[in-house]
């Protein structure tokens, strides 16, 4: 029976396991972070920005600093969205699991883990606006104290680059796994699978 699972349902749910994996270590991650109460020295990273002679990776290297310490001056906010994010994953792993082993109720599980952790993609994204103003806004200074390609220089010096470069991250790599997946398990071929492997999980239990 598990040999008859469509294909696109078994690529839907390994990406959504993906996405929940990552999801439960990036926001553990964090949330250690926050409680060591580091602080990056942004002042250092822009320093040893300068003096590299890969102007490009050395800027994206500072970003990843200003985006922690963006995340460190915003706690009040990143801490409650990041455990939040660990719990929320959590039930995508689950998800992809019970109808990856097509259990009884993962239809109906994985479409509300499914809907939750779009819903959070995007109230999380709205309330963590100042995080980005923060580190997007030390990020283009930092880009013209960078001896940076005429080309790459256009682009990293501009805020709407990095604005749309989060909205991208968040419509495709977030939301938009998501969706797809939810659109996979929803197919008639999905339903059908879950729907016998659900009926052959039950006459097992009766006998």
């Amino acid at each position: 029976m598990r040999k008859l699972r469509p294909w696109f349902l078994v690529i839907a749910m390994l990406s959504v396991w993906v996405a929940g994996v990552l999801g439960v270590t990036s926001g553990c991650g964090t949330v250690m972070y926050l409680r060591e109460g580091t602080m990056p020295d942004e002042v250092a990273a822009l320093d040893t920005a300068k003096g590299s002679p890969e102007p490009v990776q050395a800027l994206q290297q500072y970003a990843v600093v200003a985006q922690l310490r963006a995340v460190a001056v915003c706690k009040k906010v990143t801490m409650p969205v990041s455990i939040a994010r660990v719990l929320l994953s959590m039930t995508l792993v689950a998800a992809s699991a019970m109808v990856l082993a097509g259990r009884r109720g993962a239809l109906s599980f994985s479409l509300q883990a499914l809907a939750a952790n779009t819903l959070f993609a995007l109230v999380a994204y709205g309330v963590t606006a100042e995080v980005r103003e923060i580190w997007i806004s030390s990020v283009v200074q930092a880009s013209g104290q960078l001896e940076l390609p005429a080309e790459e220089g256009v682009y990293f010096r501009s805020p709407s680059f990095w604005y749309w470069f989060t909205r991208g991250e968040l419509i495709v790599l977030q939301v938009g796994v998501l969706l797809a997946a939810a659109f996979a398990v929803s197919l008639p071929r999905s339903r059908l699978y879950l729907a016998a492997m659900a009926e052959l999980e039950r006459l097992r239990e009766d006998e």
